[in-house]
């Protein structure tokens, strides 16, 4: 079966979506994640696809303030993809940021919720009311969302160039393509950006 080729009113749709996983790929790095390449295959014209890159955190998890750091970058990094997804000439459209973390990005957004909760526990255990505890949980919240916007925001030059990159590889619904870890280490703009380690 013949793979459906973009016409070229396809061709934002796919740049947005590279914007949200090259989001996802800069601010892990800027948060000193290790990655591996990045990948997506669009699935359909609507903008369905599935995308990936292999992120970890080589550091030690000995104690609860070192564990709580990382819940915090990694939300920051589940946020990142959403919101790099909704910047448009450097600005962050904050009203299309929700409603992608919300529909587009569903599952970063289950995780981050489980992820919040967790630290919300571990910063105030157990809370009187569940009014103080949803408080609680929106002031995580709300702070760890507008910590990965200016992240973004830093990191756009960057997100927008690795999204290009991307995007330039995308030909067809239904195949599948990669920018590998090998690729991704002699790009000059991340050199720049993170040295060539």
């Amino acid at each position: 079966m013949a793979k459906a080729t973009f016409p070229t009113s396809f061709r934002p749709i796919a740049l947005r979506v590279c914007q949200h996983e090259a989001g996802h790929y800069v601010v892990a790095r800027s948060l000193g994640f290790r990655t591996g390449g990045l990948s997506i295959k669009f699935i359909d014209f609507c903008g369905g696809y599935r995308a990936g890159s292999d992120v970890t955190l080589p550091t030690s998890l000995s104690n609860i303030s070192e564990v709580t750091d990382y819940l915090k970058r990694r939300v920051k990094v589940l946020y990142a993809g959403a919101l790099a997804e909704a910047m448009i000439e450097g600005v962050i459209d904050g009203e299309k940021a929700l409603e992608y973390i919300r529909n587009g990005g569903a599952d970063d957004y289950s995780k981050v919720r489980e992820l919040v909760h967790i630290i919300r526990s571990i910063e105030h255990g157990l809370t009187g009311t569940d009014d103080e505890a949803q408080a609680q949980l929106d002031a995580i919240d709300r702070a760890l969302w507008n910590a990965a916007a200016n992240i973004v925001m830093e990191e756009r030059a960057v997100i927008e160039g690795l999204a290009n990159r991307l995007e330039s590889e995308v030909k067809a619904v239904g195949e599948f393509y990669e920018i590998s870890q090998a690729e991704l280490a002699v790009l000059p703009a991340l050199i720049q950006r993170f040295g060539d380690g």
